[in-house]
């Protein structure tokens, strides 16, 4: 008998389509047999019957429930029973997968199951499919001891530690090398994955984010051109001590490959104490509304967790100093039983591992730790100095994670008022035992109060409760999966503050709702989140999503530190934090590699669009949106000089055209290379008064994408043009010719941008090179086109041969190397025909590039079925080009039925007009049609048929 999918059975699949993960807590599995099974017998019967959905062959299972090793038979896999462990009436049972009777790492199948009665709620996969081993040489001329076991002198050059004199520390013996310890080995098989060689926390990148404690590793030597990403390899384990400074013993795990003694894996552990928590909470993680804190079969109590266990995280605790047994006191943070109900902070053997159930007071303090120094971390890694920062707060602050009995959480401040106190928590839901601390958007929310206590001297800023509501969204924000992305605390039902409160409801700065407390906490939760929104936070894309709300909440937290004290100047209204998320943008000169000054004018905008900056006889209440600036001059990008929606393809402005000549016409004209083309561009006002001293200018570049302001991006000829008498408030005017002489094939790139007195362009104040990516979507006195017209008219033959020689360049315009992804994007005619595009270029859609490099594309159309011209007119075909998962440019080409051939580029071509109207007047004469109003002449082809009479 199989598993039966049901509409209680969830499925969660990866993106290869193969099952990981099934949860069915509603319809819980259950054996059918009429004696009464162990949850491990429960679990067994479970996967018999859930095999063919997770792909494991019969064959792999058929020693199920045999705990007898065995050897394995060449190639042969397996999936054997390994584990059971159990917290109170939960167990999960897991199995280990093995290649030839040696453990694959990381690679099995777990079951959560319950007992009285014994059911299965949920399993998840690890397996490998497709084993097969890489079998690497030995380096050329050093086979001797190659293939053996490593003793603990070479064990040391492997992993590339050089011999060296102890040092102050004690470390080394005999001054000639520091000791090492191998604690024991054994045999397993390992998929290389050269991303996880080291931790990822290691990284600079990683550091950027929550948990950002980076552990101890060590200078290992690269790894050989044979040993591939994605290949599995025989390998040995050592598990052994190495000291570090500052750290004393720190135990290690690595994974050699003997052949070429290459460490394809490497994690310090031990030196830290870990923990499992909620690093956001399972509502926002999974998107599944039924895993509140109260949601179980029964009442959820420390004996019955439902499957809040699953959603656990298991981190690393840092600055926490080693001790035995291990507490939760730490440098800056302490978790202390300072208020009733009494709920003594656990503790474990060394180093410690903090591993409870959810329900429980232990589980609480361990998040209660974690959610508090993640936050100190995350601000530490933004750059922030935080003695500086706050230099009124006497570290470690307390909290105590099961201090109240109601659903609330509270700051305390120290005893002046000016520094970070204690944290105080309740319960997330009333009739659960699930603390506040266990829900990581709750501690944003508190720890900001802390900040404000340092850097204002108040709990509160003068137009809001705190502003901590916003700062929690938009950090799980770009991951969330939460079935409401507009709920601000999805996990604690009783607060019902959301971001996306209406402006003519109320919900505005000055409106009925503006309370200068809870209620404003939400009108500023909605104009941050929708900042957020127009910087990425909409993106179809996760990095860029996390890259907006990593520097949205770094301009908050600069922000909030730039405050005056309330004693001194207090923030009043909206405007002045406005003003200071501003200079904080103004104010930065480079944030992950990108410069500061691109953001501000998305934030003025987000406030006026939330009813602030009214005009002085504007209504109050308030509830329409505020003013625009008194002067906003921009060329349309389709959102009437906003930012909303955010522009993925932000290349694609039509308000900026080509002709071949100086003729004022209005429709674009595909550029003619090595002789003078002309370039116009319409300019508006939204601003409230006319602007003056209008000035646009003009640039382009070769066709690619990737590009840096300024350098990649040369002047036109006319360089700039002004608008005589400037532009009337809501007015429009077009402003060209700009003159230029495109040199590559491929339609070139084309920028402009326009200024007025008090409304620049982020091109003349940005603090750096900066891609367009970063510049364009965020400014609307920039715009790019890069946009070809293609024939639509031509038919399968004209489509494709548009493309059939078409090339543009992708740059990294990083100084580092990343990984590029192409992504052609089609109308829904061509893509239900089954049409595609391929890349022919090396890598094809998917490559690395070094620092700054380069590489040609060359994008081919592959036909599928016919179509109608007018089915496909006024449609695009986009290629995006994501560096590093996020889009960093892209070509789009414009179908027009009108065209039946691809316009051709080359000079005394298409550009010859006005050649011959006469000679065109007398031939439509001929054929009895219109020729009173010829204007020109474009020879596109020729046809001539010429039929002889039948004597010849």
């Amino acid at each position: 008998m199989s598993f039966e999918i049901t509409p209680n059975v969830h499925e969660q699949r990866d993106r290869g389509g193969r099952l990981r993960h099934l949860e069915h807590v509603q319809e819980p599995y259950r054996a059918s047999t009429a004696v009464e099974l162990s949850p491990g017998v429960a679990a067994n019967e479970y996967l018999r019957e859930v095999a063919p959905l997770y792909g494991v062959p019969s064959e792999w299972i058929a020693g199920l429930g045999s705990t007898d090793g065995q050897v394995g038979a060449p190639g042969e896999v397996r999936l054997s029973w390994e584990h059971e462990s159990s917290v109170m009436e939960t167990s999960v049972v897991s199995y280990q997968q093995s290649y030839e009777g040696l453990p694959i790492w990381e690679a099995g199948l777990s079951i959560t199951a319950h007992d009285s009665p014994a059911r299965v709620t949920s399993s998840t996969s690890s397996l490998h499919y497709d084993i097969k081993i890489g079998r690497p040489q030995p380096p050329a001329g050093t086979t001797e001891g190659y293939g053996k076991e490593l003793s603990e002198g070479e064990l040391l050059t492997v992993l590339g530690i050089s011999r060296q004199p102890s040092g102050p520390d004690g470390v080394g013996t005999d001054g000639t090398e520091r000791n090492i310890r191998i604690n024991g080995r054994r045999q397993l098989v390992f998929q290389y994955d050269p991303t996880q060689r080291l931790h990822p926390e290691t990284s600079e990148e990683a550091r950027r984010g929550p948990l950002q404690a980076a552990p101890p590793t060590l200078p290992l030597p690269p790894v050989p051109e044979q040993i591939r990403p994605d290949e599995h390899y025989l390998v040995t384990e050592y598990l052994f001590t190495y000291p570090m400074p500052e750290l004393g013993e720190v135990h290690w795990r690595a994974f050699v490959e003997p052949s070429t003694r290459s460490v394809l894996y490497l994690r310090a552990f031990a030196a830290c104490a870990t923990a499992s928590v909620y690093t956001t909470d399972p509502i926002t993680r999974t998107g599944n509304a039924a895993l509140s804190a109260t949601a179980a079969p029964g009442p959820l109590t420390t004996t019955n967790p439902g499957e809040l266990n699953y959603w656990r995280s298991s981190v690393t605790l840092p600055h926490l100093p080693s001790t035995s047994p291990q507490g939760l006191a730490g440098s800056r943070v302490s978790v202390v039983d300072f208020q009733t109900p009494t709920a003594p902070p656990p503790t474990s053997p060394a180093p410690g591992s903090f591993d409870y159930s959810v329900p429980s007071d232990d589980f609480a303090a361990a998040c209660a730790y974690n959610n508090i120094e993640s936050l100190f971390q995350l601000m530490e890694g933004m750059g922030f100095n935080l003695a500086a920062y706050l230099d009124g707060t006497t570290f470690p602050v307390e909290i105590d994670h099961r201090s109240e009995t109601d659903v609330n959480a509270h700051s305390l401040g120290n005893a002046t008022g000016t520094g970070m106190g204690r944290y105080t928590c309740g319960l997330v839901q009333s009739g659960s035992t699930v603390s506040m601390s266990c829900d990581a958007r709750v501690m944003v929310h508190e720890f900001v109060h802390g900040l404000l206590y340092d850097t204002v001297h108040s709990p509160n800023l003068g137009f809001v409760h705190n502003g901590g509501d916003s700062l929690a969204v938009i950090l799980h924000a770009p991951d969330s999966l939460a079935p409401d992305r507009f709920v601000t605390f999805p996990w604690v039902p009783l607060v019902t503050r959301r971001q996306d409160r209406q402006v003519s409801e109320g919900w505005a700065w000055g409106g009925i709702h503006d309370d200068r407390f809870y209620e404003s906490e939400e009108i500023l939760s909605t104009t941050m989140f929708r900042i957020y929104r127009s910087t990425g936070g909409d993106s179809g894309y996760p990095d860029a999503r996390r890259f907006a709300a990593r520097y949205l909440a770094y301009l908050q937290l600069r922000a909030i530190g730039s405050l005056a004290t309330s004693p001194i100047t207090p923030t009043p209204d909206a405007g002045v934090f406005a003003t200071a998320l501003m200079n904080a943008d103004h104010g930065t000169a480079i944030f992950e590699g990108h410069p500061g000054g691109a953001f501000h004018k998305v934030v003025r905008w987000s406030f006026e669009k939330q009813g602030f900056y009214q005009p002085p006889s504007g209504p109050t209440p308030v509830t329409t949106p505020g003013a625009p600036p008194a002067v906003d001059v921009y060329i349309d990008d389709g959102r009437a000089g906003e930012y909303a929606p955010y522009l993925e393809n932000f290349w694609e402005t039509t308000d900026i055209w080509n002709r071949v000549t100086a003729d004022g016409g209005t429709t674009h004209e595909t550029p003619i290379l090595n002789v003078p083309n002309y370039v116009y561009c319409r300019v508006k006002n939204r601003g409230t008064q006319k602007a003056q001293n209008v000035v646009v200018k003009g640039y382009h570049s070769r066709p690619t994408a990737g590009l840096i302001w300024p350098s990649d991006w040369q002047s036109m000829t006319t360089p700039s043009l002004s608008v005589p008498g400037g532009l009337a408030s809501g007015g429009t005017t077009v402003v060209g010719p700009f003159a230029w002489t495109p040199a590559v094939e491929g339609h070139e790139c084309l920028l402009m941008t326009v200024s007025a007195d008090g409304d620049l362009p982020n091109t003349e104040t940005v603090n750096g090179p900066i891609p367009p990516a970063r510049l364009v979507p965020f400014d609307n006195n920039v715009a790019q086109r890069n946009v070809a017209p293609i024939p639509g008219g031509g038919g399968v033959e004209g489509l494709v041969g548009a493309f059939a020689g078409r090339r543009f360049q992708v740059n990294n315009p990083y100084d580092r190397t990343v990984s590029v992804k192409l992504e052609a994007t089609l109308p829904k005619p061509l893509a239900i025909r089954n049409w595609r595009m391929k890349f022919a270029n090396p890598g094809g859609a998917a490559f690395a590039l070094g620092p700054l490099a380069s590489r040609e594309v060359r994008p081919r159309l592959i036909p599928g079925g016919g179509f109608h011209a007018n089915e496909v007119a006024g449609t695009t075909i986009s290629i995006r080009s994501l560096v590093d998962g996020m889009v960093s440019g892209g070509m789009s080409y414009a179908i027009e039925a009108e065209l039946h051939e691809l316009p051709d580029e080359q000079p005394g071509h298409s550009t010859e007009r006005d050649q011959s109207p006469e000679a065109a007047a007398r031939l439509l004469g001929c054929l009895d049609l219109p020729n009173d109003d010829v204007q020109g002449v474009h020879v596109r082809r020729v046809t001539v048929d010429i039929e002889l009479g039948s004597e010849h």
